[in-house]
């Protein structure tokens, strides 16, 4: 049996150009400005020995008689959070996967003070490492590196439902310049270029508006990429037999169909 999924969409403007968006490749570009945006912002704490603060590195990973849910990770920084309290200034995490497709996570955090072995006991999926994170963007290097040096990453190949990244820090830690920075982050590439090039006039932040495109809560202007719906790109997939298949436990992303 083959399968139709549907990986991305194919838009166009009114030249009658058209462009192909990959939805993994999406996802892992928002990860990648989200990630270096949180880094930028966390940068405004003293980092040293003498400062105070720590920054740690923290990998996570699965023993082999246990697999990947969805609400691990978040029970983990759920019970780091509340551990640490006010000691915690921010963190990053990124998921990622090993060459057998098993999932890991590599969690950055900044502390004041000393982080407490007990609460990395808290992750109950398998084991735990840490060491010493050398700079702010230290997270940012190691997701840059993985994705260029192993195809896997690359690859549409994580769990249906997984969450790629989270970023976090402690309020009123940045600039208020700064914080809009880091959450024009979030924004298409079209529009988080218009809100950095002057964002004295996106104080009041941003929304989708109806019908598309975005509204300016500041000014009430609303903005178009230049860009519509086309249609949905599918990639056909080979199943021969349903428990090796690794799209098989996902069926609404699936429809089966025999050439």
């Amino acid at each position: 049996m083959r399968f139709k999924r549907c990986i991305g969409v194919r838009l166009k403007n009114k030249s009658g150009d058209f462009l192909t968006v990959n939805n993994h490749a999406k996802r892992i570009s928002r990860l990648a400005r989200r990630v270096h945006a949180w880094s930028d912002a966390v940068s405004v704490v003293p980092s040293g020995r003498k400062s105070g603060y720590r920054d740690l590195l923290i990998t996570l990973t699965y023993r082999p008689s246990e697999s990947w849910a969805p609400g691990h990770i978040r029970q983990f920084i759920k019970d780091l959070r509340r551990g640490l309290g006010k000691r915690l200034i921010g963190y990053a995490w990124v998921a990622e996967l090993h060459a057998s497709g098993v999932v890991h996570y590599h969690v950055q955090i900044i502390i004041k003070g000393y982080l407490s072995r007990k609460l990395l006991k808290k992750w109950r999926h398998g084991h735990w490492f840490i060491k010493a994170s050398r700079h702010r963007y230290y997270i940012v290097a190691h997701q840059k590196r993985a994705g260029q040096s192993k195809e896997y990453q690359r690859a549409d190949k994580f769990p249906s439902g997984l969450r790629l990244f989270a970023v976090w820090f402690m309020s009123g830690l940045v600039p208020e310049m700064a914080l809009l920075e880091f959450k024009a982050s979030s924004l298409p590439i079209w529009l988080r270029d218009l809100v950095i090039l002057d964002p004295s006039s996106w104080r009041e932040g941003w929304a989708r508006a109806p019908g598309g495109g975005w509204v300016n809560r500041s000014t009430g202007e609303v903005l178009q990429s230049g860009w519509e719906f086309d249609r949905l790109v599918y990639e056909i997939t080979e199943c021969f037999a349903k428990p090796y298949c690794r799209f098989a436990s996902d069926p609404f992303a699936l429809t089966p169909f025999w050439i």
